[in-house]
C-alpha cells in the first residue's frame, strides 16, 4: 500500500517537474522570439543604426521608431539620478463609474517622461529588458557603498548588480566593461565625458568588441549641468567613430 502510494508521489513529482521545465523553455522561447534585432556591428560600422540627438526624449523616440523590444541596453552617463515611479501618479481614492482605461506605459510616455526616466520607460515599454550602466568611478564607489547595505545587491568584476522591481541592471566603471553575449544598444550622453576622453570610450569598446545595432550620441542640450566642453568631446568621439550630422540604418547581418 505504502509503496503503490510513493510511487505515485514520485510519478507526480515527475511530471510536474517535466510542466516547469516546459513552462519556462516555452517562456524563455517566447521571449528570445521577442527580440528585436537589426544590422549589427562594431560602432564604427556604417552600416549600423547611429544617430545623435539633443535630448534623452529624443533617445527614447528613436528608440520606438525603430521598433526595438527586448534589448539590453548598454549606457554610459555622467550622472545616476535616483526616481520614485510611486510617486509619479496621484491615484484618487474614489473615481466615478465607468473608469477610463489606463495604460501605465502610455501614461508615462506621455506625461513623465523626462531626462531622469526615460531608461525606466524603456523598461516599462519592453524596449529594454536590462540595464548595463557606466558611469565615473566616483559616482560608482558612492553608489557601491550605498549598495552594501542592500539585500538585492551582489558584487562581482563586472560591477554591482541591483534589481529593480524585477529588473537587472548592473552598475560598472568603464574598466569594468565586459563582452556582451548578444549586440546591444549603446547610448552615449556628452555628461559621460566630464571625466572620461572619447580616447578612453573608444579604446574600451574595441577592446572588449561590443557588437551593437544601435548607437545613440545624446548632446543633452537641455541639461544645465552639461559643458560645451563635454559636448565638443561628444562630437570629437561622433567624429572618431565616423559618424556624420545624420545617420540612417542600413541593412546587414542579423544576429543567429
Amino acid at each position: 500500500m505504502n509503496g503503490s502510494r510513493s510511487k505515485r508521489l514520485v510519478a507526480y513529482s515527475c511530471a510536474l517537474t517535466l510542466l516547469c521545465a516546459a513552462a519556462f523553455f516555452g517562456t524563455d522561447r517566447y521571449g528570445r522570439s521577442q527580440r528585436t534585432y537589426h544590422a549589427f556591428g562594431p560602432v564604427t560600422a556604417t552600416s549600423i543604426d547611429r544617430v545623435q540627438v539633443n535630448t534623452p526624449e529624443e533617445a527614447y523616440a528613436h528608440w520606438q521608431a525603430k521598433g526595438l523590444h527586448g534589448r539590453k541596453l548598454l549606457c554610459f552617463v555622467g550622472e545616476w539620478e535616483k526616481i520614485k515611479p510611486e510617486s509619479f501618479f496621484n491615484v484618487p481614492q474614489e473615481r466615478q463609474y465607468p473608469l477610463d482605461l489606463f495604460t501605465y506605459a502610455r501614461a508615462l510616455e506621455e506625461q513623465r517622461l523626462d531626462r531622469t526616466s526615460f531608461l525606466y520607460i524603456a523598461t516599462v515599454t519592453g524596449i529594454a529588458r536590462g540595464l548595463e550602466v557606466v558611469i565615473p568611478d566616483r559616482i560608482y564607489r558612492h553608489l557601491a557603498e550605498q549598495a552594501r547595505s542592500t539585500k538585492n545587491a551582489s558584487f562581482s568584476g563586472e560591477g554591482v548588480k541591483l534589481t529593480y522591481n524585477g529588473l537587472p541592471r548592473t552598475f560598472m566603471m568603464l574598466n569594468h566593461l565586459r563582452t556582451p553575449p548578444e549586440p546591444v544598444l549603446v547610448y552615449v550622453e556628452a555628461s559621460f565625458f566630464r571625466e572620461h576622453t572619447p580616447e578612453a570610450l573608444l579604446n574600451a569598446l574595441a577592446r572588449v568588441q561590443i557588437r551593437s545595432d544601435c548607437l545613440v550620441l545624446c548632446r543633452m542640450t537641455n541639461d544645465e549641468r552639461v559643458s560645451a566642453g563635454e559636448r565638443a568631446r561628444l562630437a570629437a568621439f561622433a567624429k572618431a567613430v565616423g559618424m556624420p550630422e545624420s545617420i540612417g540604418r542600413t541593412t546587414g547581418e542579423q544576429p543567429s
